[in-house]
């Protein structure tokens, strides 16, 4: 049996701080999600007008696309994991997610510190650890929530499969309609219906997302990653960018690199 990778949460970056403070990071929206472990108090959230406290018994699970800002009261203590989930398997209002954290989740957390420092022959040990822990967290959360939102064809999947596959040559709605072996005009329709774009918009989307994970965890130039997520041109891709995420390129890697990243000492 083939799976779709699209299918499971996939992990960008995990990682650990100590000392963080004061975490000022304004207005973050990004299309990750974050899955934070405090392990000690300090650490805050701000959501419109309400504070959040992230308690040390908890994990937080934050959803793309999101908007929150964060601060500290106090230097504190911090694991992270930074992922994507499959498009239709969350409600877009679900908010922030908890559970409580387990006390085995402790105990592969502090393995992948070690690993951690044990460099780059350990990564794989180290990824899984990281992704049992996400893993075991999502499992705890609601079923309504992990339960998959839509319906999609076989070849509305098909269609999804190959926008992802090659990002840096987009393919046209023809050439899609071709491959998935069905008329222009009934692929057009199914794709709408199953996921409320047009393959178009779905590329261009999953484009820009894949450059904000170029702006944020790689040191890419905007002409490199431009080439990469299949636009023409800087200028272009900057537009496209500016449309979508509400700020241009180089604005975004500024102010929303991984705050986890930027702040401690």
């Amino acid at each position: 049996m083939e799976y779709d990778s699209s299918s499971y949460p996939i992990i960008h970056l995990t990682g650990h701080q100590k000392k963080i403070y004061p975490w000022l990071q304004d207005n973050l929206n990004t299309p990750f999600w974050r899955c934070y472990w405090n392990v000690t108090p300090g650490g805050w959230l701000r959501v419109g007008g309400a504070e959040l406290e992230l308690k040390s018994d908890q994990v937080y699970i934050i959803p793309g696309y999101f908007r929150f800002s964060t601060f500290a009261r106090e230097p504190f203590e911090q694991f992270y994991i930074h992922f994507s989930v499959p498009d239709n398997h969350f409600p877009a209002d679900c908010g922030i997610l908890t559970t409580p954290i387990r006390p085995h989740w402790k105990q592969l957390w502090r393995e992948w510190e070690a690993l951690e420092k044990s460099g780059e022959k350990n990564r794989f040990r180290r990824e899984t650890a990281a992704g049992a822990i996400l893993g075991e967290a999502l499992l705890q959360l609601p079923r309504e929530v992990m339960t998959e939102q839509t319906r999609r064809s076989p070849m509305t999947r098909q269609a999804m499969t190959l926008i992802r596959r090659d990002l840096s040559t987009p393919r046209s709605n023809p050439e899609l309609a071709r491959a998935c072996g069905v008329d222009l005009r009934t692929f057009l329709r199914h794709f709408l219906r199953d996921t409320g774009e047009s393959p178009q918009q779905f590329s261009r989307r999953i484009r820009i997302e894949a450059a904000c994970r170029y702006l944020l965890y790689t040191t890419k130039s905007i002409e490199e990653i431009a080439e990469l997520t299949g636009f023409a041109d800087r200028y272009y891709f900057s537009r496209v960018f500016r449309r979508l995420q509400q700020k241009s390129p180089a604005r975004f890697r500024r102010q929303q690199q991984p705050p986890e990243l930027a702040d401690g000492e």
